[in-house]
């Protein structure tokens, strides 16, 4: 069941919303790497209800993004990658439902240490960027991203290592990515009911409450986006998740 939540959780959730959308919106990743963690840090709900929130709060800042960059997007190269992400999405969310049954830590150490395997491949596939790269690795990352996206909407990192590796202007970066996500919300969302029940409506709902934050952390994160270096944001924000990573693998050690 749905539980209730504090003033103070559901102050923390918007500020939490608020911040995801502005970082993903300047540099083109990141909402549900820094959402999912933080809500459940500071909610402290079950993950399937955390991965709701990330879900519908992050789909207003992908509307955003993709309609005012659309026209930078290589839409034909990039369908066969959605359907195949979304062919994915099944084998995420069986994954998601055997973690769901463990406790509250071991949920969060599991949450982490995707997050530290996401930074360490970040660091450590370094490619120079080139103009065309082989198109089965747009299928591999698309397949991969469609499993994380399943389990935690954190199907980002395998996108963005395949992104990074062309050498294309930044609005086609930041735009393909959640251009390659937005059609698998509504599937997502009918397994997560499915599976869940109707507390994921109410998950759902909380999250609607968010949607002008969203909103408003989008456009002020692309705005954002163009004054500032966003290689020194990625950075910031690489640091960050690995930190909040390490935090909830070794949370439970300290608090036993």
């Amino acid at each position: 069941m749905f539980p209730e939540l504090t003033y103070l959780q559901a102050a923390l959730g918007a500020a939490i919303v608020l911040f995801c959308s502005l970082l993903q919106a300047a540099i083109g990743f990141g909402f549900s790497l820094f959402a999912v963690p933080l809500l459940m840090m500071s909610l402290g709900l079950p993950l399937p209800y955390i991965v709701t929130i990330a879900l519908t709060a992050s789909t207003a800042q992908r509307c955003v993004t993709v309609t005012k960059l659309h026209r930078s997007v290589g839409w034909r190269e990039l369908w066969p990658m959605i359907g195949i992400g979304i062919l994915a999405l099944p084998a995420g969310l069986f994954l998601l439902r055997l973690i769901s049954g463990q406790s509250q830590a071991v949920t969060r150490q599991c949450v982490g240490l995707l997050i530290l395997l996401a930074m360490g491949m970040r660091l450590a596939f370094r490619t120079e960027p080139r103009k065309h790269i082989w198109r089965g690795w747009g299928l591999i990352a698309s397949f991969l991203g469609g499993i994380l996206n399943g389990f935690a909407n954190i199907g980002g990192p395998p996108m963005v290592l395949w992104l990074y590796a062309h050498d294309w202007p930044r609005d086609r970066l930041r735009a393909t990515i959640l251009s390659w996500s937005l059609p698998m919300v509504p599937f997502q969302m009918t397994l997560l009911l499915w599976s869940f029940g109707e507390d994921i409506l109410r998950s759902a709902l909380l999250a609607a409450c968010y949607l002008p934050l969203s909103f408003a952390g989008s456009f002020l994160g692309l705005s954002l986006g163009k004054r500032v270096d966003e290689r020194q944001l990625r950075i910031i924000a690489t640091a960050l998740l690995i930190l909040i990573g390490l935090y909830n693998v070794l949370h439970p050690f300290f608090h036993h």
